[in-house]
């Protein structure tokens, strides 16, 4: 005779237990290892790094013609310009449009597609509260923007401490490594909560995608017209630093603004050609530090709350 139908739930469970605290990294590693499967996620990660590969074919060639007659002054005179913090800058200012579309590819559905399929039903159903489920969320974001921003970043680090330390690599700023590992963490978790934000106000994975693409182009062209305005050597005094500001108000400009306090620089041109005083994107002086850590801040605690306020277990209908 039957013994009657087996209890398959977890009631009857009784192997290892986690501590409650733990209950997103279910949410978290399942994301963040489905993310991580993807080739476009890889690919976007190898473009991210293409200033890094650049810089170390021209120091490669520089230090070839080095020794070369007639050569070795000119690549002497590059070597002494190049600002080995501002290395990184260009780093980020370089892979800035591919990590906002590897932001685009791992954070967009984060809550709109829990939103289109009611799987919100699902989770907070579960011994599983508001604040596990955006932590959970928010993590499966920020860890493969992370990985995907700080790898190629350490293996250039390594790559010149390696074979210009005696050119001042590590003794211009003996806290550069400290720096980058502050830099990059800060960026992934200011893309991570913009977009998470974002995601929690739609449905569709694709709406979410195309305004958080809008509002970085938008902000991009109009901090751009700024930007060339502070270049303007015509333009006067106060009209040039209130340009200057403007050039930092956007998403990728609070990205360099937080960039260029983290490494303490305003910037220098890259490659070392230029003069360390020409003009260029990248030189214009960062905005006040109260200022980049208020836009800082403020955008990434209003993207959360909006998330917060849009996690609901149910539609409320007014």
């Amino acid at each position: 005779m039957s013994d009657g139908i087996a209890d398959l739930s977890y009631r009857h469970y009784d192997g290892p237990l986690e501590e409650p605290r733990h209950r997103w990294r279910v949410i978290a590693f399942r994301a963040f290892k489905e993310a991580i499967k993807k080739k476009p996620y890889w690919v976007l990660t190898s473009l991210g790094g293409w200033y890094y590969l650049a810089q170390l074919a021209f120091l490669y060639i520089m230090g070839q013609v080095s020794g070369a007659e007639g050569a070795g002054m000119l690549s002497d005179e590059i070597f002494n310009r190049i600002v080995w913090n501002d290395q990184f800058l260009h780093g980020v200012s370089s892979a800035n449009l591919m990590w906002m579309l590897l932001t685009l590819s791992v954070g967009s559905a984060a809550i709109a597609s829990d939103n289109r399929t009611n799987s919100l039903l699902i989770y907070l159903s579960r011994p599983c509260t508001k604040l596990d489920y955006l932590k959970g969320k928010w993590m499966s974001v920020f860890m493969p923007l992370c990985f995907a921003m700080i790898i190629p970043a350490l293996i250039f680090y390594a790559y010149c401490a390696l074979n210009y330390q005696s050119l001042g690599f590590i003794s211009d700023d003996p806290w550069l490594i400290a720096r980058i590992l502050i830099l990059f963490p800060t960026i992934a978790a200011f893309h991570a909560s913009m977009v998470v934000g974002i995601s929690s106000l739609f449905k569709e994975v694709k709406h979410a995608s195309v305004t958080y693409a809008g509002l970085y182009l938008m902000t991009f062209l109009a901090a751009k017209v700024m930007s060339i305005i502070a270049l303007e050597s015509d333009a006067p005094g106060g009209v040039r630093r209130m340009a200057e500001i403007g050039s930092y108000m956007s998403v990728d400009g609070v990205i360099r603004a937080i960039t260029k306090l983290i490494l303490n620089t305003d910037g220098s041109p890259k490659f070392g050609i230029l003069p360390s005083d020409a003009a260029g994107f990248d030189t214009i002086p960062r905005p006040p530090e109260f200022l980049v850590i208020s836009m800082f801040i403020g955008l990434c605690a209003l993207a959360l709350f909006i998330a917060w306020r849009r996690i609901r277990a149910v539609e409320v209908v007014k």
